[in-house]
């Protein structure tokens, strides 16, 4: 059943106001707004699963909140979304992780074509590559991590955390 409401009665006025959009003194949108808009980078989760985020962090596990962090973050304008298109970051999750699947393929195909010319290479040239490999960690598939403290990683964790409610925040404000 229809209610019919008066625009001159007091809740026809806020109920106008609510579906006014804020550029005519209203409450609702303006439109399609692109930002806030949050932006993705592929990692390897420590099961070995590449991912955007874990949806652990849903249910508070530290560790999986972590990786999302570290996988995910808001941007404010365009400028800072240009920027972290440069530096690798995506508009969509399915983006972020074919990408990451293509460096790796990328990489890998690299390896192999560089073992292929090795293993064609004389015995003094395959002699002279060794010892260039051994010299330079350059061509390191797995190279060492630095060695970092348990309270380390809890202030990177906490540092990323707080930026992106800084984000929030500033967000909310304006």
């Amino acid at each position: 059943m229809a209610v019919v409401i008066s625009q001159d009665s007091e809740l026809g006025k806020e109920l106008a106001r609510w579906d006014a959009p804020k550029r005519e003194g209203g409450m609702n949108a303006n439109g399609f707004e692109p930002y806030p808009a949050m932006v993705f980078r592929a990692q390897r989760f420590s099961n070995g699963k590449v991912m955007c985020g874990h949806p652990g962090a849903a249910t508070g596990d530290a560790e999986a909140m972590a990786f999302t962090h570290q996988c995910q973050f808001i941007v404010s304008t365009a400028e800072e979304h240009a920027k972290m298109h440069r530096a690798g970051w995506h508009d969509t999750p399915n983006a972020a992780i074919d990408a990451f699947e293509r460096d790796e393929r990328a990489t890998a195909n690299a390896a192999a074509e560089e073992q292929f010319r090795v293993k064609r290479m004389s015995d003094k040239a395959q002699a002279e590559f060794d010892t260039a490999q051994d010299a330079s960690d350059f061509h390191d598939p797995d190279p060492a991590a630095p060695e970092t403290s348990s309270a380390d990683k809890a202030r990177a964790r906490k540092a990323a955390y707080d930026k992106q409610r800084r984000a929030q925040a500033r967000l909310a404000a304006s």
